[in-house]
C-alpha cells in the first residue's frame, strides 16, 4: 500500500481555513498580530479585502485561534464565538448565532421567539440573552459576520420590510460593539468593492473609518511559507523548481490564494497516488496547473451525469449565484427548498442532495451546507467566489442566468405596463427574444419569484402577444392571398376575350394552361370568397386586440391612428367585392345560368358582409359574429336584399336583353339593361369581328388541295353557344361546331363558315350577307328572315331548314341540298339559281314558284339518289322518315 495515501492532505482547497486548520495556516502571522492590535483598540473591526484575498481565513484560522490562546488578555480570557453570514434573513441568522453561544436549543420555535424579542426590544434583548452565560464563565463574545456584502444584495430588494430589517441589523451590530455592559467584539469581513455601498446605513461608514483593516496581498516570502509550511509539517517535501513555478504563476492569477490552495491540494493528491520522491512538476501538471486545475476538477464532477441531472446541476448553481447591479458575479446563499422548487423536477430533492455530495467529494468542497430556518431546509452556498470566476462552465451559466433574468424582468415590466394601459403587446423582435428565452429557460413561478413577482401576468402577456402575432401573420397572409387572387382574377379577366369565353376555353395567365372558362369563373369566385372570409375573420380579431390596447401607448400613436393604418389595409375590403363584380360582368355574355347565379349569390354575400362589418366597426363592436347579428337589423336585411335584387335583375336583363342599337328603349324594355352596360362602356354581346375563331394548323398554306386545307382547320367548339346579337362580321369560323347554337339577330357579314356545322342552330333574323357557307350544314336550322344577299351557299346542306321570308339576293346555291326545306315567302330567289341546287325534294314553297321550277327542271323534286343516312344523321328522326 502506498504510504503517502495515509498522510492527511494539509491543504484545504477552495474552502476557507477554519480554527481546526490553524496548524497549517502559514504566511499570515504579521497580519494576525495587526488585526489583534486593532481589535484590542476598538471592539468593532471591519476586515476588508478583494475577493480571494483571504479575509475569512484570516479571521477564522488566524484571529480566533489567537484569541482563544489568550493573545488578547484583559479581564477575561475565555471566548465565545458566534460566526454567521447575513444571508437572506440577517436578523434570524444573528438570533440563531446568539442562541448557539448560550447553549440554548436552536429550534425554529426558539429562534423565532428570540427574533420577535429582538424586533421589539432591539440590541438590549441580545445583551440580556448572552449576559448571564458570559458573566457566569467570565467570557468574551466575538461576533463574526462573514461575507457582510451579502447584506447589500439583500438590501437591494426594494421593499419596505427588507430595508427596515437590513437597517435594524446594522444598528444592532453597532450597538453591541458600543455597549459597555458585557465585552462584545464585532468583526465583519467584506469585499472591498462594496465599500461605496456602506453609506446606505446610518453610522456604518463612521464605524468603519474608525477601525478598518485592509487585508494586504502576501509577499513572495509569505507565499513561500504558505506553500512549504503545510508540506513540511505533513512530513513531505517539494522540489525548488515546483515551488518557484507556483510562486511565479500565482502572482499573475486572480484569486491567487484560493486557487493556489486548490492546485496544491490537487498536486498533493497526485503525488500521494504516485508515492515516490518529493512533490514535483509532473504531479503539478497532472493536476491541471494553476490556470486550469479548479475548472478541470469541477468539470470532473459533471462528467458522467445524465442530461436530467446535468440540467438540475445547472439550475442549482444558477440559483446559488447572481450578477449584481455592478455586473459582478457573486454568491447567493439559498435554501434547499427553493433550489428544489426552481429545478422543478420530480426527483429534484434526491438529485440535489446527491449533487451536493458529488461536489464536496474528492477534496472539492465546492458547496457549504449550513443550518437553515428548519432542520429539513438547510442553507446552501458556494464555498468561495473564486469558483464562479475560475470555473468556466459556471461562469457561462451565471452569465446565461443574468441574461435570462434580464429578459424576464423586461417581460414582466412590459406586462405590468400593458395591464395598466401604458404599453402594447410585444412585436416581432421582442417577441422572438421572449419565445427563445421561454423555450430555453422553461421558467416556473418559483424561479421567476426571485426576480419579479408578476410571473402569471408575464406568462399571460406573452401568450397574448403570441396570439396577436399569429393574428397579424394570418391577417397579412389572408390579405396577401386576397390581393394576389384579385390580381390573378383581373389578369384572367384581361386574358379572357369573347372568343375564349364563347368557346369555353380560357388560357390561364402566368401558368399558361388552358381550362374551360366555366370552371375558371366558378373556381376563382369561390377561392376569393374563402380568402375574403379568412381576411374578415382575422381583421375582426386584430381590431378586437387593438380595441384593448391603450388609448395612447408609449410611441404616442392613438388607437384611431392605428385603426387608420389598419384602414389602409382595409382598402382590400373593396378589392374582393369589386373583383367579383368584374368576374360577374366578364362572364355575363356567356349567359350561363349556373355560374352567373353563383356570382350573384357570392356578390350579395360579400357586399352584405362588408356592409355589416363596416357597420359593426362604426358602432364599436369587435367581438365576432354575435355582434354582427346584433347590428343585423331590418335596415341591414333590406340592404342585403337590395344588393341581391339589383345584381340578380341586371343578370336577368343581360340574359334576355336585346341590343339598344337595334331596338330603342321606347320600343322594347328588354334593351334597358344592355343600354345601361353600354353607357359604362361594356357590350353584353359577343364581338368576334375579324377574329380567327377556328384555328389554322401551322402547315395550312403548304397543303395543296383546298378541301384538304379546310379539313385541317380546327373548328371552334361553339356547340349550343348563346351568340344572340353577336357581331361575327369577317370572322374565320371554318369547320366551327355551332350545332344548336343561338345566333338570333347575329351580324355575320363577310364571315367564313365553310364546312361549319350549324345543324339545329337558330339564326332567325341574322345578317349573313356576303358570307361563305360552302359545304356548311344547316339542317333543321332556323333561318327564317335571314339575309343571304351575296352569300355563298354552294353545296350547303339546308335540309329541313326553315328559310321562310329569307332574302337570297345574289346568293350562290349551286349544289345546295334543300330537301324538305321551308322556302315559303323567300324573296329575291332567281329561278336560275334554284335550278343549280342539288335537290328540292319535298321542299315547301309557294305554289307558283314550285310550278315554274317543275316546268323548268322537274328532276329537282324527285327523290335524290343518295340516301339521307349517307349524310350526317339529322336531329329529328320523324322528319327524316317523312322526307324519305
Amino acid at each position: 500500500m502506498n504510504q503517502n495515501l495515509a498522510v492527511q492532505n494539509p491543504f484545504v482547497g477552495l474552502r476557507p481555513f477554519e480554527s481546526a486548520d490553524s496548524l497549517y495556516y502559514f504566511g499570515r502571522r504579521q497580519q494576525t498580530r495587526a488585526l489583534l492590535k486593532q481589535l484590542n483598540a476598538n471592539r468593532f473591526v471591519a476586515v476588508v479585502g478583494s475577493s480571494g484575498s483571504g479575509k475569512s481565513s484570516l479571521v477564522r484560522a488566524g484571529l480566533i485561534p489567537n484569541l482563544e490562546a489568550g493573545f488578547l488578555v484583559q479581564d477575561r480570557d475565555l471566548w465565545k464565538i458566534a460566526i454567521f453570514k447575513p444571508g437572506g434573513s440577517p436578523l434570524r441568522n444573528l438570533a440563531a448565532a446568539m442562541l448557539s453561544v448560550t447553549g440554548a436549543p436552536g429550534t425554529a420555535a426558539t429562534v423565532n421567539g428570540l427574533l420577535e424579542t429582538i424586533r421589539r426590544q432591539g440590541s438590549q434583548a441580545l445583551v440580556r440573552q448572552v449576559q448571564t452565560p458570559l458573566d457566569s464563565k467570565e467570557a468574551n463574545l466575538l461576533v463574526v459576520v462573514d461575507q457582510f456584502e451579502e447584506l447589500f444584495r439583500f438590501q437591494q430588494v426594494r421593499t419596505t420590510h427588507v430595508r427596515e430589517e437590513a437597517t435594524e441589523f446594522v444598528s444592532m451590530l453597532l450597538n453591541l460593539a458600543a455597549q459597555k455592559e458585557i465585552p462584545v467584539y464585532v468583526v465583519l469581513t467584506m469585499r472591498s468593492d462594496f465599500l461605496g455601498e456602506c453609506d446606505a446605513f446610518q453610522g456604518l461608514p463612521e464605524a468603519m473609518n474608525a477601525s478598518q483593516y485592509l487585508v494586504p496581498r502576501l509577499t513572495r516570502q509569505q507565499r513561500r511559507e504558505a506553500v512549504l509550511g503545510p508540506i513540511r509539517l505533513a512530513g513531505a517535501d517539494i522540489t525548488p523548481r515546483l515551488t518557484d513555478r507556483l510562486l511565479n504563476e500565482s502572482l499573475d492569477t486572480r484569486d491567487d490564494l484560493p486557487v493556489l490552495q486548490h492546485v496544491l491540494m490537487q498536486t498533493w493528491t497526485m503525488w500521494a497516488k504516485d508515492g515516490q520522491g518529493p512533490i514535483d512538476l509532473v504531479h503539478y501538471e497532472k493536476s491541471g496547473t494553476i490556470q486550469h486545475a479548479l475548472s478541470l476538477h469541477a468539470d470532473e464532477a459533471l462528467a458522467g451525469l445524465s442530461d436530467e441531472h446535468l440540467a438540475i446541476a445547472k439550475r442549482m448553481f444558477q440559483a446559488l449565484t447572481e450578477t449584481d447591479a455592478s455586473n459582478r458575479r457573486i454568491r447567493r446563499p439559498t435554501n434547499l427548498h427553493e433550489i428544489v422548487a426552481v429545478c422543478g423536477k420530480k426527483k429534484a430533492p434526491e438529485a440535489v442532495m446527491a449533487l451536493i455530495a458529488r461536489f464536496n467529494a474528492d477534496h472539492r468542497n465546492f458547496l457549504v451546507v449550513s443550518p437553515g430556518a428548519t432542520e429539513d431546509n438547510p442553507l446552501l452556498d458556494i464555498s468561495h467566489e473564486s469558483l464562479i470566476r475560475q470555473w468556466k462552465t459556471l461562469a457561462a451559466w451565471v452569465d446565461e442566468e443574468a441574461e435570462s433574468a434580464r429578459v424576464y424582468k423586461r417581460l414582466a415590466e412590459s406586462a405590468k405596463l400593458h395591464a395598466g394601459g401604458k404599453a402594447g403587446y410585444y412585436r416581432e423582435a421582442d417577441l422572438q427574444v421572449a419565445l427563445d428565452w421561454q423555450r430555453q429557460q422553461q421558467p416556473n413561478a418559483e424561479w421567476a419569484g426571485r426576480y419579479h413577482p408578476e410571473f402569471e401576468l408575464a406568462a399571460g402577456f406573452l401568450k397574448q402577444s403570441i396570439n396577436k402575432q399569429k393574428t397579424n401573420r394570418s391577417f397579412v397572409t389572408s390579405l396577401l392571398v386576397c390581393v394576389c387572387l384579385c390580381i390573378y382574377s383581373w389578369l384572367t379577366i384581361t386574358a379572357t376575350d369573347d372568343v375564349s369565353l364563347a368557346t369555353n376555353s380560357t388560357l390561364l395567365p402566368i401558368i399558361g394552361t388552358g381550362m374551360p372558362a366555366d370552371q375558371v369563373y366558378l373556381l376563382l369566385p369561390l377561392l376569393l370568397c374563402s380568402a375574403y372570409a379568412y381576411f374578415l375573420f382575422y381583421l375582426q380579431r386584430l381590431l378586437l386586440m387593438l380595441a384593448h390596447q391603450p388609448a395612447r401607448p408609449q410611441e404616442g400613436r392613438t388607437l384611431m391612428d392605428r385603426l387608420e393604418q389598419v384602414g389602409m389595409y382595409a382598402l382590400a375590403w373593396f378589392t374582393v367585392p369589386i373583383t367579383l363584380v368584374g368576374l360577374w360582368i366578364c362572364y355575363l355574355p356567356r349567359r350561363d345560368g349556373t355560374v352567373t347565379g353563383l356570382h350573384v349569390f357570392l356578390i350579395t354575400l360579400v357586399f352584405g358582409l362588408l356592409l355589416l362589418f363596416h357597420r359593426s366597426i362604426r358602432q364599436g363592436h369587435y367581438d365576432g359574429l354575435r355582434t354582427l347579428w346584433q347590428v343585423l337589423k331590418p335596415a341591414g336585411v333590406t340592404g342585403v336584399l337590395s344588393i341581391a335584387l339589383v345584381v340578380g335583375s341586371l343578370s336577368f336583363g343581360a340574359f334576355h336583353g336585346i341590343p339598344a342599337r337595334q331596338l330603342t328603349l321606347s320600343r322594347n324594355p328588354r334593351a334597358v339593361v344592355p343600354w345601361i352596360f353600354d353607357k359604362v362602356g361594356y357590350d353584353l354581346f359577343f364581338d368576334f369581328k375579324g377574329a380567327s375563331v377556328s384555328r389554322l394548323p401551322d402547315n395550312y398554306w403548304c397543303i395543296a388541295s383546298e378541301s384538304d386545307r379546310l379539313k385541317s382547320v380546327r373548328g371552334a367548339p361553339l356547340k349550343k353557344a348563346d351568340l344572340r346579337y353577336a357581331d361575327v362580321s369577317a370572322a374565320f369560323l371554318v369547320n366551327a361546331n355551332l350545332r344548336n347554337a343561338d345566333l338570333r339577330g347575329a351580324r355575320m357579314r363577310k364571315s367564313d363558315f365553310r364546312m361549319a356545322d350549324l345543324r339545329g342552330a337558330n339564326l332567325k333574323g341574322a345578317d349573313l350577307r356576303q358570307s361563305h357557307f360552302r359545304g356548311a350544314d344547316f339542317r333543321e336550322a332556323n333561318l327564317a328572315g335571314v339575309n343571304f344577299a351575296g352569300t355563298d351557299l354552294e353545296e350547303a346542306k339546308l335540309g329541313f331548314a326553315d328559310l321562310k321570308k329569307s332574302d337570297f339576293t345574289d346568293a350562290n346555291l349551286k349544289g345546295a341540298d334543300l330537301r324538305c326545306a321551308d322556302l315559303r315567302g323567300v324573296s329575291n330567289l332567281p329561278i336560275q339559281d334554284l335550278a343549280n341546287v342539288k335537290t328540292l325534294y319535298r321542299a315547301e314553297m309557294d305554289a307558283a314558284l314550285k310550278k315554274e321550277l317543275q316546268e323548268m327542271k322537274g328532276a329537282l323534286f324527285t327523290k335524290p339518289s343518295d340516301p339521307w343516312h349517307d349524310m350526317t344523321t339529322p336531329y329529328n328522326k320523324d322528319k327524316k322518315d317523312t322526307c324519305e
